[in-house]
C-alpha cells in the first residue's frame, strides 16, 4: 500500500534537503578560503614578499641550506643536541624549533639582499630583480661559456657557474656599479662640499695624514734554529724585565754581548714599503709614545724591542691626492646607511602555505 505524503511532510523533507545542501556549500566555500599547505613545492613558488618584492623558493633555498647547517652546529655545540627524527620540529631550551630558527636567519639575510636589489633597481643598475629573471641570466651565461669553450676560447672564472656562486657574483657586480654611481655623485658636488668632507675626516682618518716620522732605538737578538731561538728568548726576557724595572736602556744593553743595538728612522717613504718590519709590527711602533718601549717582536729570525726616542707628527695629504678616496668612502657610507635605513622599515609578508612546509 502506497501512502501519500501530506503537504506538511513534503515541506519538511524539502527543508531538510535544502539545509543539507546549504551546509555542504558552506564547507566547500570555507575550504576554498582557508589556506592549505601546498603539497608540491616548486622553485618558482613564492615563500614571502619583502617590501612587495617576491622571494621564490629557489632563492630562499640558496641561503636556507646554509642556515640549516649553522643551526645544526649551534644546537649541537651549545646544547649537545642530536640529529633525531624530530630534531627540526621539536622546540627546547626556550627556543623556537630548529627549523624555525633556520628560517628566521634565512629571512634576516634575505632582507638585506633583497633591499640591496631594491636599491640597485631604484638607481637604474638593474631593471628586473625577480628570481625568474636571475635564472634566465644564469642559464644564458652558462650556455655562453659552453659555446666559447667548444670553440677553443677562454672564459674567466669557472667553466660553469653554480646557481649560488652566480647569484653572489651578480650581487657583487651590482653593488660595485652602485658604488661607482654614488662616487660620481660625490665628485660632482661643489668644491666647498668636498673640502668640508675632507676637513671633517682629516684628523680621524689616518689615510688622509702623512705618516709620522719616528726615530727608535732597536735591540735585536738573531737566531738560526729552535735551540738558538730559545736562548734568544731567555736573554731578551731578561732585558725586558730590567727595562720595566726602571734600569737605563743603554746600561742594560751593554751588559749583553749578544744584543745588537741600532738607531733607525721610520718615515713616510719607509712606511710605504718597509722591508725592515712587517706592516702589523710597524703599526705597533706607530702607536708608541715618546720614550715608550715596545713588546718583544719576532721578525725575520730576530727577537726585537724598540724604544721611541723621537716622534714628529706627519702633515695632511693634499686634497687633490685623496679626492677619489673620499668619494669611495662617501659612497660606501651612503650605501650602508641606505641599506640600514631600508632594513629598519622593511615589511615582510609570509606565504604560509609554502613557507610552513619548507623543510628540506
Amino acid at each position: 500500500m502506497i501512502r501519500k505524503l501530506g503537504k506538511k511532510t513534503e515541506k519538511k523533507r524539502f527543508a531538510i534537503v535544502a539545509l543539507t545542501i546549504g551546509l555542504l556549500f558552506s564547507v566547500v566555500v570555507l575550504i576554498s578560503i582557508v589556506p592549505s599547505k601546498k603539497e608540491v613545492i616548486n622553485d618558482d613558488d613564492i615563500v614571502a614578499w619583502i617590501n612587495d618584492e617576491p622571494i621564490a623558493v629557489g632563492e630562499f633555498n640558496m641561503y636556507f641550506q646554509r642556515h640549516k647547517a649553522a643551526t645544526i652546529s649551534f644546537m649541537k655545540n651549545t646544547y649537545g643536541a642530536e640529529m633525531t627524527s624530530d630534531f627540526w620540529t621539536k622546540s627546547s631550551h626556550g627556543l623556537d624549533t630548529p627549523i624555525q630558527l633556520a628560517k628566521n636567519a634565512t629571512l634576516d639575510e634575505l632582507k638585506r639582499i633583497k633591499y640591496e636589489q631594491i636599491l640597485l633597481k631604484a638607481y637604474g643598475v638593474v631593471t628586473d630583480i625577480s628570481y625568474s629573471n636571475f635564472m634566465m641570466e644564469f642559464q644564458n651565461e652558462n650556455k655562453r661559456r659552453i659555446k666559447i669553450l667548444k670553440k677553443g676560447g677562454i672564459v674567466y672564472g669557472p667553466e660553469q657557474y653554480t646557481r649560488n656562486v652566480y647569484y653572489e657574483y651578480l650581487r657583487s657586480i651590482g653593488l660595485n656599479k652602485l658604488k661607482q654611481i654614488l662616487e660620481m655623485e660625490f665628485l660632482k658636488q661643489s668644491s666647498f662640499k668636498i673640502e668640508k668632507k675632507y676637513d671633517e675626516l682629516k684628523d680621524s682618518d689616518l689615510y688622509l695624514r702623512e705618516p709620522d716620522t719616528i726615530t727608535v732605538k732597536k735591540i735585536s737578538i738573531p737566531y738560526s734554529s729552535d735551540k738558538t731561538k730559545q736562548e734568544a728568548e731567555m736573554t731578551i726576557k731578561k732585558v725586558e724585565k730590567r727595562i720595566h724595572d726602571g734600569e737605563g736602556w743603554e746600561e742594560i744593553t751593554r751588559q749583553f754581548s749578544e744584543v745588537n743595538v741600532n738607531k733607525e728612522v721610520f718615515d713616510g717613504a719607509h712606511q710605504q714599503n718597509d722591508g725592515r718590519l712587517g706592516g702589523s709590527y710597524l703599526s705597533v711602533i706607530s702607536n708608541l709614545k715618546l720614550n715608550q718601549v715596545s713588546e718583544i717582536v719576532d721578525w725575520n729570525h730576530s727577537l726585537i724591542m724598540y724604544k721611541v726616542i723621537g716622534k714628529v707628527k706627519g702633515g695632511y695629504k693634499p686634497l687633490s691626492d685623496v679626492k677619489q678616496y673620499l668619494a669611495a668612502k662617501s659612497a660606501s657610507e651612503k650605501i650602508d646607511h641606505l641599506i640600514s635605513e631600508g632594513i629598519a622599515h622593511t615589511k615582510i609578508s609570509i606565504n604560509a602555505p609554502v613557507y610552513d612546509v619548507l623543510l628540506n
